[in-house]
C-alpha cells in the first residue's frame, strides 16, 4: 500500500510539472557563469524538477545507507552483549549450583557430628 502511494505521489508531481511545463511555453534568460541562454520555460521547470528529484534521491540513498550502517554496528553489538548475557548466566547457574552443594555437604557433615 505504502509503494503505491509513493508510486501516486511521483506521478502527481510529473504531470503537474509536465502541465505546468506545457502551459509556459515563453522563453527565458539564464545566466550561465559567461554566457545567456534563451531556454523555453517548460525546459527549465522540466530540468529543475529532474535535479530536485536527483539531489532527493541521493540523499535518500545516502541517509538509507548511513542507517543501515548504524543498523548492522548495533547488531553486531547486540549480539556480543548477547553472548555475554548467556556466559554470565551459565556463570551464576555455576555459582548457585556450587552453593547448594556446598549446602548440602555442610549439612551432612553436621549431622554427622551430632
Amino acid at each position: 500500500m505504502g509503494a503505491l502511494l509513493r508510486w501516486l505521489v511521483i506521478l502527481l508531481f510529473i504531470v503537474v510539472g509536465i502541465v505546468i511545463g506545457v502551459l509556459n511555453p515563453h522563453n527565458v534568460s539564464i545566466n550561465v557563469f559567461i554566457q545567456t541562454l534563451e531556454i523555453p520555460l517548460s525546459i527549465v521547470i522540466s530540468v529543475s524538477l529532474l535535479l530536485g528529484v536527483i539531489v532527493g534521491a541521493a540523499l535518500v540513498i545516502y541517509k538509507s545507507m548511513t542507517l543501515s550502517w548504524q543498523l548492522h554496528q548495533k547488531s553486531k553489538q547486540h549480539d556480543k552483549l548477547y553472548n555475554e548475557l548467556i556466559q554470565c548466566k551459565k556463570q551464576l547457574a555455576e555459582i548457585e549450583l556450587d552453593k547448594k552443594s556446598q549446602t548440602s555437604s555442610n549439612t551432612q557433615l553436621m549431622e554427622v557430628t551430632k
